[in-house]
């Protein structure tokens, strides 16, 4: 819970200040904007980090290491090259889409994380007693 009040307090840092902090590295008005783009985009997946860290720390700590290993693989793997090639190629959003295509893999990758932690939970230790 802390983790995702923390990345919803620097939402609006990321948001609004990612050309200003992008200027700092550049002064090419291109990189700027796609520096601020990133930042964007990461405003918005940074609190779904924290949870697929927090929820894949629970299949850890419940012994079910070999889910997180998978869901890396697909996240990282499988996730980014299928959203990305379809969001960039068969689309044609260019470098939106590569940003939006690694947010996507992030969040089907919680989301698997999530349908994995509830079936171990219930099977290990009766259930995630979420009410």
């Amino acid at each position: 819970m802390l983790g995702v009040i923390a990345t919803g307090c620097a939402f609006p840092f990321l948001w609004f200040g990612g050309g200003l902090a992008s200027s700092l590295f550049s002064s090419d008005p291109e990189v700027i904007r796609i520096g601020a783009l990133f930042l964007k985009v990461e405003a918005v997946v940074l609190p779904i980090y924290v949870m697929l860290f927090s929820v894949n720390s629970l299949l850890q700590a419940l012994k079910k290491a070999v889910w997180t290993m998978w869901i890396g693989i697909y996240r990282q793997g499988i996730g980014v090259a299928l959203f990305n090639w379809l969001f960039g190629v068969v689309f044609d959003f260019g470098l939106t889409g590569v940003r939006d295509g690694i947010a996507l893999a992030v969040i089907t990758g919680l989301i698997l994380s999530l349908a994995g932690v509830t079936r171990v939970a219930h099977a290990r230790i009766g259930g995630l007693g979420l009410v």
